[in-house]
């Protein structure tokens, strides 16, 4: 049962890892949206790059040791609902990224082509909608698998977790790019008497 137990053990170590990974990657691409200077784009985008090469690692881990403990543990089996719609969740997210990946290397590419001055064209490298839509729904399909792990309901109930997760990452990412959009507040300016 010890194995058991350091299999959970590094499988909420990946979870921890992958969750904030998470948040690096959806700071950076906030920032790097909103740099001032080309220069600070590409830090930003090198950064979300870098960082996001954890996710791969951090998945097949958790594939890994939730496998163990599946194989482990006599109750469960590979035909629990909620074992096969987490499998299900961690297939999909190791198969967008690599979208997330190409995605993000044409926008790396872009921004090393730009003069220090064409913040503009930068913006507009960077304006890529799909990437910034799977990267939130891969967030939410995360949580939504998440969900599923903690409350082991059936397959349906488990698949709609996932989908609800992955919706909420789509209302997020339009609740984010609609912040980018909004005009900044005209500062208000008290006259001292």
């Amino acid at each position: 049962m010890i194995g058991y137990h350091i299999a959970l053990y590094i499988h909420l170590l990946a979870l921890v890892a992958a969750s904030a990974t998470a948040a690096v990657v959806h700071l950076a691409d906030v920032r790097r949206r909103s740099a001032v200077t080309v220069v600070e784009a590409r830090q930003w985008h090198r950064l979300l790059g870098s960082t996001a090469r954890f996710f791969p690692i951090a998945t097949l881990t958790l594939i890994a040791t939730g496998a163990y403990m599946v194989s482990t543990r006599s109750p469960w089996s590979w035909h629990t609902g909620w074992v096969e719609a987490g499998l299900a969740g961690a297939v999909y997210l190791l198969l967008s990224g690599p979208v997330l990946g190409a995605r993000g290397a044409r926008a790396g590419r872009a921004l090393a082509r730009l003069g220090a001055d064409d913040v503009e064209r930068a913006r507009a490298a960077l304006n890529d909608p799909v990437a910034s839509a799977l990267s939130w729904m891969n967030t939410g399909v995360a949580l939504g698998v998440v969900f599923a792990m903690a409350v082991k309901p059936s397959l349906a109930a488990s698949l709609a977790a996932v989908g609800v997760g992955a919706v909420v990452g789509l209302a997020a990412n339009r609740a984010v790019l609609a912040r980018r959009a909004a005009p900044a507040p005209a500062a208000s300016v008290e006259l001292a008497a």
